[in-house]
């Protein structure tokens, strides 16, 4: 291929990097705005976001059905924005969604400051969005996970900023995205070894700090809810490695790209970047497969490694002139084939909703309909005097019930011996608690859309 043809080649796989990252964000976007539940856990963060509002217990007793295992920042946040929009579900829907491109920027960031250019800041940077839009729907729910990362990015840009590899402040933003969610782990182990390699004591200092203020954010908690606090964040769960080894096919997402800065790395295996990315990537991928073995841990345990993965791919091309491949079709030419292969590994992913929201009707018709059905649950439930129990949380949210029967943990205390069946349906009756099933069509987190039907 000759040197004009290469030139011409890179803009256009750039190109069409962006178009596929623009399509595929097009379709979180559009059912933000949709009556219907996303994800399982949209209703349930409502109702305790609702709690932290002053509707009820944030952190409930034990001898409720309900259990609250998540740090308690993110509820006042989506309670007080939801008070704003009108709608607590919506809120979380739209600061998912800004907090996903929050995250991309500060990758980028990441790139930049760890010598990458604006070219592989921003490749790195598209990559992350079209891979969250692209293989999960995850995205634009009403969830506090993108919130802790983007609040989490901040530290972690702040620590790749400040003279010696961190400060103070970066450790304590850490810590603050961890009473968010809890769950984010590999960017502040990495960024304090970063530091402590650098210089131990400096590094040490800061571990200690970043430790106190946990220490101290839990004691505050704990004064501030009281018992039911470490009661609530301990719940028992079920855990397999046989979760962690059925998630290896999930690597996939990342495995293209995870080639690609892997030849680059080992080229530059000399160079700080390239060790520091090693060390980041290799803690995520550890901390995915052993948060992984939790039962009903989802896809956002690899959030933190595809994060990692973006930094490290933005390097990769910000570099592809250093590498041995590049004598043989130019450094611009090996930039376009490594973007391409990521474009067409994306392509395949098996998720035709932003393709069909553009160009099918029925589509389009289909979500409409879904909608009105999910309006029309939540009048339905509304009329149902007492408390109620629904399979679908989103719509008993919205339809001002209270929160009194939750599955998924209170499944993990039977399983787990914490309570039995006997407890649970005596305590169900004791509240007068009535199970309620709602239309699934009032869902689309189950629907296999290539073949038109619920799962």
């Amino acid at each position: 291929m000759n040197p004009r043809a290469r030139s011409r080649m890179l803009p256009a796989a750039v190109a069409a990097l962006g178009i596929l990252t623009a399509l595929a964000a097009a379709w979180p976007v559009y059912r933000a705005f949709l009556a219907c539940q996303l994800d399982g856990s949209e209703g349930w963060n409502a109702f305790h976001a609702a709690a932290a509002m002053g509707s009820d217990a944030l952190y409930p007793p034990r001898d409720r059905l309900v259990t609250n295992n998540y740090p308690p920042l993110s509820f006042y946040v989506v309670g007080v924005l939801g008070r704003l929009v009108g709608d607590t579900v919506l809120a979380g829907r739209l600061l998912g969604l800004l907090s996903l491109a929050f995250v991309a920027i500060c990758a980028a960031l990441a790139v930049r400051l760890l010598g990458g250019s604006r070219l592989g800041a921003g490749v790195g940077a598209l990559f992350f969005v079209a891979t969250m839009t692209r293989f999960n729907s995850y995205v634009g729910t009403n969830n506090p996970q993108f919130l802790a990362h983007a609040i989490m990015s901040v530290g972690f840009v702040w620590f790749l900023r400040a003279p010696g590899g961190g400060s103070i402040p970066a450790v304590l933003i850490m810590v603050v995205a961890g009473f968010v969610k809890h769950n984010i782990v590999a960017m502040p182990v990495a960024a304090l070894a970063r530091a402590a390699l650098g210089d131990l004591r400096a590094g040490l200092r800061q571990a200690a700090v970043g430790a106190t203020a946990v220490v101290g954010g839990l004691a505050a908690c704990r004064l501030v809810y009281g018992p039911d606090f470490l009661a609530n964040m301990l719940a028992p769960r079920v855990y397999d490695w046989g979760h962690a080894i059925a998630a290896v096919g999930h690597l996939q997402w990342v495995a293209v790209p995870l080639g690609i800065w892997g030849y680059w790395a080992w080229t530059m295996r000399g160079d700080r970047a390239a060790r520091f990315t090693a060390l980041y990537i290799g803690i995520a991928v550890a901390c995915f497969f052993i948060q992984k073995t939790g039962a009903g841990v989802v896809v956002n345990a690899q959030f933190d490694l595809v994060i990692a993965v973006s930094i490290g791919l933005g390097l990769a091309i910000s570099g592809a002139d250093r590498l041995p491949l590049a004598t043989r079709c130019g450094p611009d030419g090996l930039r376009a084939t490594f973007i391409l292969l990521i474009f067409l590994r994306l392509l395949a992913a098996t998720r035709p909703e932003a393709v069909r929201l553009v160009f099918d009707p029925s589509f389009r018709a289909d979500l409409a309909a879904r909608h009105a059905i999910a309006l029309a649950e939540v009048a339905r439930v509304r009329s149902i005097p007492g408390a109620v129990a629904c399979d679908i949380y989103i719509i008993c949210q919205r339809a001002g019930k209270p929160f009194v029967f939750e599955a998924f943990n209170t499944s993990q205390r039977v399983l787990t011996g914490d309570l039995t069946t006997e407890e649970v349906t005596r305590r169900m009756a004791e509240r007068r608690i009535i199970p309620i099933a709602i239309d699934p069509r009032a869902m689309l987190m189950d629907v296999d859309w290539r073949r038109g039907r619920g799962k």
